[in-house]
């Protein structure tokens, strides 16, 4: 339940939102609290938002221009895998 992403110079968590950077001695790191924001959907579940959404009662996390971009994203990673080389992301 939780999405933490490590770079070479920094990194930061979701849940708690968590920046870590290194500090001046190597191999410490320091840890900043991001502020608490509400959840915008605190149920956090797809099935329970497109059920809400149908009935009126709140709209979709995810819009379908959104999902298709991922999408397209995803195809791309496969067909440069299929081909073994870099391959441009359409955009129609």
């Amino acid at each position: 339940m939780n999405v933490v992403v490590h770079g070479t110079e920094a990194g930061a968590g979701c849940y708690p939102g968590e920046l870590y950077q290194f500090g001046a001695e190597p191999g410490i790191y320091q840890t900043s609290t991001l502020a608490e924001t509400p959840l915008l959907y605190p149920h956090s579940n797809r099935f329970h938002n497109f059920i809400g959404a149908v009935q009126g009662t709140e709209g979709l996390c995810v819009l379908p221009e959104q999902a298709l971009a991922v999408q397209r994203i995803l195809d791309a990673i496969y067909e440069s895998s299929r081909l073994g080389r870099e391959v441009m992301l359409s955009h129609g």
